[in-house]
């Protein structure tokens, strides 16, 4: 007796559920097993918003079960309508009813966030054609945060910079090497076949406009102290570009050499070999005449929308673009002024 008893006790006990969901904006059902060892519950479905309509509905699915109600008789309204917003701080709200000024433009150019894998690059998470999105550029432009210009949506600030750029004039003759202190006014970039793009728009003292499509540009901080005989060598002196990397692990060294000789001398080799490094791994660099080279400083810094910059480089063509002439430089350094 006792034994039956025990097995009846643990036995499977069920009930069914009424819940509301998330935000308290919809009645939902659950299975709820409780025996005596042992406790789970599983989701069935949404059943609505009214009250009576879902609890009898409820009553329908438990199929003469009993029904238990954990709910409210009342339920926040759910917000309808294509501009409403189903993420973030704003979550159910109505787009044209945000006064959030910064909010607001970030929703208009797409809810924009930096890539994981790379932070200089952002990827939108509305597309053009989203509701919320011309919700929120139309609320902009209402507020005088965004106006049409030539029929592009921008800034005001933008805006004014075309107008004034309307003057820009070609400079150099395609081909010909270009030499010229500049501003650069936006840094942008897109991803192709080829890796990544990255444009940098640049303007003159005169108000002519430059650009440069290519590789991301670097300036350097780095000055270089010749560990055998306390020789420095800053960039820009003679031998400055023919440094390679010799690498040092573990006490045995390797070399990048980037075409150069791969031979050391004895002594540099000796100077090696005895050295005890911190780390497994140290960046060096040596010159063709076997010299070894530790940084200093920090070697390269990306340039940045308002950098004062001097760029050398070789005129690639004269473009025009929305009804403004720019040039565009190939094969550039750039200098940090």
């Amino acid at each position: 007796m006792e034994n039956q008893a025990s097995s009846e006790s643990s036995q499977v006990q069920f009930h069914f559920e009424m819940r509301y969901g998330q935000h308290y904006k919809m009645y939902t059902l659950w299975h709820v097993n409780h025996g005596s060892r042992f406790y789970n519950e599983h989701y069935i479905q949404n059943l609505g918003v009214d009250f009576e309509e879902s609890l009898a509905k409820a009553k329908v699915l438990a199929h003469g079960h009993e029904v238990m109600i954990d709910a409210p008789d009342n339920l926040n309204s759910i917000a309808r309508g294509e501009d409403v917003l189903r993420f973030g701080k704003y979550r159910d709200q109505h787009v044209a009813d945000l006064t959030d000024e910064k909010y607001l433009l970030w929703l208009s150019r797409g809810a924009s966030l930096p890539s994981k894998h790379d932070k200089d690059i952002w990827i939108e998470s509305l597309e053009r054609t989203s509701p919320v999105r011309i919700a929120a550029q139309n609320k902009c432009v209402d507020l005088g945060l965004l106006v049409w210009y030539n029929d592009r949506l921008m800034t005001v600030e933008g805006r004014d910079k075309l107008i004034a750029r309307q003057n820009s004039q070609y400079i150099g003759e395609v081909g010909v090497k270009l030499d010229i202190e500049v501003t650069i006014e936006r840094i942008s970039s897109y991803e192709g076949g080829y890796g990544t793009t990255w444009i940098y728009n640049m303007i003159d003292d005169n108000g002519n406009v430059i650009v440069y499509k290519g590789s991301s540009c670097f300036y350097s901080l780095a000055k270089y102290t010749d560990q055998l005989n306390g020789k420095i060598l800053l960039e820009g002196d003679k031998g400055w570009d023919k440094l390679f990397h010799v690498g040092i692990s573990e006490g045995r060294f390797h070399t990048r050499l980037d075409g150069y000789d791969n031979r050391m001398s004895e002594e540099l080799v000796a100077w090696l070999t005895a050295q005890t490094f911190d780390s497994e791994f140290q960046a060096n660099y040596v010159d063709e005449s076997h010299n070894l080279y530790f940084f200093d400083v920090e070697r390269r810094k990306s340039f940045n929308k308002g950098d004062r910059v001097r760029i050398a480089g070789k005129v690639k063509e004269h473009t025009e673009y929305n009804g403004i002439n720019q040039t565009y430089v190939q094969r550039i350094k750039m200098f940090k002024i």
